[in-house]
């Protein structure tokens, strides 16, 4: 995984590869469903795209669609600290949408969003 801090402060992480998003994602939505069985509170949003344009969601809010591992097009994990990506996704300027970011145009003022 490699991890990059945006100048607002803002902490990406991009999976590498298939096979360490999907052994992480089985750990997170574990995690998330242990936390809504004891009650506890998870700031964790887990979204799963696949290439039929369906979708498997889970949060604390709890899970919407199927998890499969396969045909999957985009990973999305954000949580209060951290947003972890895997495929085909676009980080965007909230404030300009038509804006993607790259270092050169990142600046304290813009803040970051994912797609």
């Amino acid at each position: 995984m490699r991890a990059f801090t945006t100048k607002g402060g803002q902490i990406f992480e991009v999976w590498e590869n298939r096979k360490e998003a999907l052994h992480d994602v089985a750990d997170i939505i574990d995690g998330i469903r242990y936390a809504i069985e004891i009650g506890q509170r998870t700031d964790d949003l887990l979204w799963v795209q696949y290439k039929d344009g369906s979708h498997y969601c889970i949060s604390e809010e709890g899970e919407e669609g199927r998890f499969k591992k396969i045909n999957i097009e985009a990973i999305i994990d954000q949580n209060d600290c951290t947003t972890m990506i895997w495929g085909k996704v676009d980080i965007y300027n909230i404030d300009d949408i038509d804006e993607k970011y790259s270092e050169g145009n990142d600046d304290e003022s813009k803040f970051w969003n994912v797609t």
